[in-house]
């Protein structure tokens, strides 16, 4: 099966501007307990988290997929969406949380779709070639790496991240799952997923096959 990045649309004639929330709304509080810019993305999510209100940038559109850059993290998506989503294989390791958009008056109810595993051995290390590339002026250096450990250990040795030349994946068994680690970092999906979300028409929402994820040329 193919996989494709999932990523928002910023396409201005379908979602109207790009990101299409940039800020908390009036009165939400940062500082607060359970606020989204205090929890920790990487794991479970609190069951105070404080997803009302988000503000809509008043030249956007509310899609079935919204970009936020105060929850770059998870998707944030529509009952529409959720009602096609939710049929596919998706796995034990996700939260759907109720979200809300406001714009002057206006409100709009969402859902905070949130993968909480790195799903790393879902990466096909194995078959993925690393380069070293911080080397002014001389030729991208070979790296073994076989595994997440040979990952880990390397970033830790030189104090930095390095990339592969193409993400590789080991098909997971999953219609849509996150990614965690930095040159992966993001949700992925299924064809069978995408040809769905296209066919019920679900907006906001953009797709990259895996084999054309090029790091490195």
């Amino acid at each position: 099966m193919n996989y494709f990045k999932l990523t928002h649309s910023i396409k201005p004639q379908e979602i109207g501007c790009y990101p299409q929330s940039i800020k908390m709304a009036p009165g939400y509080n940062i500082e607060q307990e359970g606020s989204v810019y205090k929890v920790n993305f990487l794991t479970e999510l609190p069951e105070n988290i404080r997803l009302k209100y988000f503000e809509l940038d008043k030249k956007a559109k509310a899609t079935d997929l919204v970009s936020a850059v105060t929850l770059g993290w998870g998707l944030i998506i529509s009952d529409r969406a959720w009602n096609v989503i939710s049929e596919f294989r998706l796995g034990n390791s996700y939260q759907l949380l109720p979200l809300g958009f406001k714009r002057n008056e206006e409100y709009w109810n969402y859902n905070l779709y949130h993968n909480y595993s790195s799903n790393v051995e879902f990466l096909d290390f194995q078959n993925m070639e690393f380069y070293d590339t911080n080397q002014v002026g001389a030729d991208p250096k070979s790296i073994s790496i076989n595994s997440i450990e040979d990952y880990m250990n390397y970033k830790t040795k030189i104090g930095r991240e390095v990339n592969p030349k193409a993400l590789k994946l080991i098909k997971p068994g999953l219609d849509l799952f996150s990614l965690k680690t930095v040159f992966a970092l993001g949700y992925y999906a299924s064809e069978r997923l995408v040809v769905k979300i296209k066919e019920a028409g679900l907006t906001g929402f953009s797709f990259k096959p895996v084999e054309e994820l090029i790091f490195l040329r």
